[in-house]
């Protein structure tokens, strides 16, 4: 039987693990730069390709720590910051290679990144940087330049669903299940979530589809349809009308713009040209929102804004 490797626990994106499993071997480990969406297990796959690194080179589990210099994001990593811990650790030396691992990059600020690219330099044939962020370009040009970048995409949790609620004392319906996994919109980490709620304040009660809208924070999927429908159909009455019961029902515009991507992406059914519309009419709300508090006229002007009658 074959003995599971860390990097077998995670989930999907196989395409990069297979890519990340090439490295191991390499001579020198390059730097690598791992982005995409939140929640889908980017710093677990970092974490578990580092220790899986320094299995396959023989080092103990309890000695692997002095190897790998992990800066969290709770971290202050000003410049100066990077100027003594950072530069303090690359200088040491270790058998073999070792590695500096930063999460959630898309904070690290520019000047960090300028001294970081100088260490880079100086430590290149024995220190190898792995970086985690959401954005890619976050990172200057002279950082991305010196990285293997590797793209992570939303997680297709339908093959593990099953497992997954299992492993989280959720004892939930197939259909149930399935529009959690639609719902969750590739983030694995929301989805997990959405179990240990559903499997908390249900117990051993089987979960259905309603109780996902009651306690998962389902969006209202038929008023925002309608809403949408009306807006594309320039038809101001039915916007208004829309508008007010989404109000009523205690879904501010930031909300309502969110809970709209969310319908898109599971529901669709909209043609390429009425999704540019429905992402212009979400764009001109973020734009709204922004210091500013958005009242309900304000709502029914933005959607109005494509109306006719």
């Amino acid at each position: 039987m074959t003995t599971p490797r860390p990097m077998d626990t995670h989930i999907d994106n196989a395409e990069v693990v297979a890519t990340l499993r090439s490295f191991i071997h390499a001579p020198v480990l390059p730097h690598i730069i791992l982005y995409g969406p939140s929640g889908i297990g980017k710093t677990h796959l970092a974490r578990m390709f580092i220790q899986e690194y320094f299995d396959v080179h023989g080092i103990p589990r309890d000695q692997q720590q002095k190897y790998t210099l992990a800066v969290p994001s709770s971290d202050d990593r000003g410049i100066k910051f990077v100027r003594t811990q950072v530069r303090d650790f690359a200088k040491e030396y270790h058998q073999g290679s070792y590695i500096i691992f930063m999460d959630d990059c898309d904070t690290l600020q520019v000047l960090s990144q300028q001294a970081l690219r100088r260490i880079m330099e100086q430590h290149d044939s024995k220190t190898s940087f792995i970086f985690v962020a959401n954005r890619i370009n976050v990172f200057i040009d002279p950082i991305q330049s010196r990285c293997v970048v590797l793209r992570m995409t939303p997680v297709n949790m339908r093959p593990q669903a099953i497992r997954l609620a299992a492993e989280a004392g959720c004892n939930i319906k197939p259909s149930a299940l399935s529009r959690l996994v639609a719902l969750s919109v590739g983030n694995l980490r929301q989805f997990v979530q959405y179990l240990q709620v559903l499997a908390l304040v249900l117990g051993d009660k089987q979960a259905i589809e309603s109780d996902i809208e009651e306690l998962c924070d389902a969006p209202p999927v038929k008023e925002i349809q309608e809403l949408l429908s009306a807006h594309l159909a320039g038809d101001k009455l039915r916007v208004i009308t829309a508008c007010v019961l989404l109000w009523e029902k205690g879904f501010p515009l930031p909300d309502l713009l969110n809970y709209i991507q969310t319908v898109c992406n599971v529901y669709g059914g909209y043609d390429n040209e009425n999704t540019l519309r429905i992402n212009e009419c979400v764009g001109r709300g973020a734009i709204m929102c922004i210091d500013n508090q958005v009242h309900l006229w304000d709502m029914i002007a933005l959607f109005s804004s494509n109306s006719t009658t």
